[in-house]
């Protein structure tokens, strides 16, 4: 996502911007997108689709869109939380900045 924006801090304009180009980068079809929309929101969309996006970097994720499913299916259960995602990859950040 850091190629695609202009900034090391981008703002949720700019990151609203970019969601396009990284949908079409991971494969993931503009209907998963809409229905992302449609059921999380924009803004949460789109932070979905970045915490998938630095996950498929890591090669944890195999089916990006998949994933995005995945994601609606459990909001809509009630149990999704990308929270938890968000702090899982600071702290894989931050580990991988202490061993290098």
């Amino acid at each position: 996502m850091r190629d695609l924006c202009t900034s090391s801090h981008p703002s949720e304009r700019e990151i609203m911007e970019a969601i396009p180009f990284l949908c079409h980068g991971l494969g993931v079809s503009t209907h998963a997108w809409r229905q992302a929309v449609n059921v999380l929101g924009p803004y949460e969309a789109a932070v979905a689709l970045c915490v998938i996006a630095a996950r498929h970097g890591r090669g944890e994720v195999r089916s990006p869109g998949g994933m995005l499913r995945a994601m609606i299916a459990r909001h809509a259960e009630g149990t999704l939380a990308l929270d938890r995602s968000l702090y899982g990859l600071a702290e894989y950040l931050d580990s991988s900045k202490s061993v290098h």
